[in-house]
């Protein structure tokens, strides 16, 4: 650890993910304004909001971290920082740039109904519709958080996978991830069938509609992507 060179590596990466998050920001809050006009001319009905600011952050965040980790870490063991410096400093950046979206997904889904000028709320919100209070604005924020900084780990772990694999290795992993996303939703519908529609939307429903069950998840599966990237990251042939 007294090796590790994270100031300068950490503003290097903060840096550019600010300018990329204040990009996606003004977009958002511009398009909110162009749906509040066209909701004053009477274009789209009154309730009409631009869901899902989290979603957006959330792909965004995703994609980065897929892209970022291959060029930061060559960049950093050009400048000479290490593997160490590179995957701390990743992931402290991941941290507080997922807390502060988090911060403002919050913000905007907790004056949303007051601001009119802002449409744009998270997909979450129903944390809010439950009980519009301190402790449900720290629900929030603390899933919101956990939501991004699982998107990160997750595009960074995979970029690495990809990574350390060969062309075939490329080819069969992408098969097998494609299969995946192919008969698993194929598999919940048998699963849902067989134990019965109400039942098992009941079962999802309550799971998913519980704060600290969803922040729970995300917070282990994260930190279990992270642990993969870390082993991962220690052998991997800089090209």
């Amino acid at each position: 650890m007294n090796n590790l060179n994270l100031k300068p590596a950490m503003r290097y990466q903060l840096d550019y993910l600010k300018n990329a998050f204040l990009i996606a920001l003004g977009i958002l809050f511009v398009a909110s304004i162009v749906i509040s006009v066209f909701i004053s001319f009477r274009v789209l009905g009154e309730n009409s909001t631009l869901m899902g600011i989290d979603g957006v952050f959330v792909i965004m965040i995703f994609i980065i971290g897929i892209c970022g980790i291959r060029e930061d870490l060559r960049f950093f063991i050009q400048h000479g920082m290490g593997r160490l410096t590179t995957y701390f400093s990743t992931l402290f950046a991941s941290l507080i740039c997922s807390a502060a979206l988090g911060l403002i997904i919050t913000a905007f889904t907790a004056f949303s109904s007051t601001l009119q000028i802002i449409r744009i709320e998270s997909v979450f919100s129903w944390i809010l519709l439950q009980s519009n209070s301190v402790p449900s604005l720290i629900s929030l924020w603390i899933l919101s958080t956990f939501t991004l900084f699982f998107a990160n780990q997750l595009g960074i772990l995979i970029s690495l996978i990809y990574y350390r694999l060969n062309k075939i290795q490329c080819i069969v992993f992408s098969v097998l991830a494609g299969a995946s996303i192919i008969f698993i939703p194929r598999l919940t519908l048998t699963r849902r069938s067989n134990m019965g529609a109400e039942a098992f939307d009941s079962m999802w429903h309550n799971f998913f509609h519980t704060p600290a069950t969803l922040i729970l998840t995300f917070a282990i599966v994260g930190i279990l992507a992270a642990i993969g990237s870390f082993l991962l990251l220690r052998r991997a042939q800089i090209t």
